[in-house]
This record gives structure tokens, sequence and C-alpha cells, in this order.
């Protein structure tokens, strides 16, 4: 059993972790707006599509990797797309 020092010390853990991943992904979506134009809407174009067929080949893991350096709008927009039920 975990005292009440080592959950706290494990949640302060977590909310460290938590704050890291979220700086990574943001400086990673950051390096799309370095291109400009046709490159950028080409190269966002060709991360989504990869993006989608891992998604639909069961890699989610892979495609949560990719959809990292996607605009959060266009990643986003894929998924309700992929995972959208129409039952």
């Amino acid at each position: 059993m975990r005292t009440a020092k080592e959950k706290a010390a494990r949640g302060e853990a977590y909310r460290l972790w938590a704050t890291n991943e979220a700086d990574r992904v943001r400086r990673q979506r950051a390096y799309l707006t370095t291109l400009k134009g046709p490159i950028r809407d080409s190269m966002v174009r060709r991360l989504l599509d990869r993006a989608w067929v891992l998604l639909d080949a069961g890699d989610a893991e892979a495609a949560d990797a990719l959809l990292e350096f996607a605009p959060e709008a266009d990643a986003a927009r894929l998924l309700d797309e992929f995972f959208y039920d129409d039952a």
C-alpha cells in the first residue's frame, strides 16, 4: 500500500510529464509553421494521408505520432472523420 507521500509524489510526476508532453507537441506542431504555401499544404496532406492509412491498418500509436506534427484542427478533423459512426 502506498503512503500519502508516495501518492503525492506520483501525482506530481504525472503533472510534470503532462506539462512536458503538451510543450513537446506544441513545439512539433510549430515546425510546420516554418513552411509556407504549397510546400506546407503538401506536407500536411501527406501527414494526414499516412495517418489515415496507419489508423486503417490498426496502428493507432504510429498515427498518433504523425498527428502530433499536423495542425491541431486538421488532426482533429481527420480523427472525427475516421471514427465517425453513421449508425
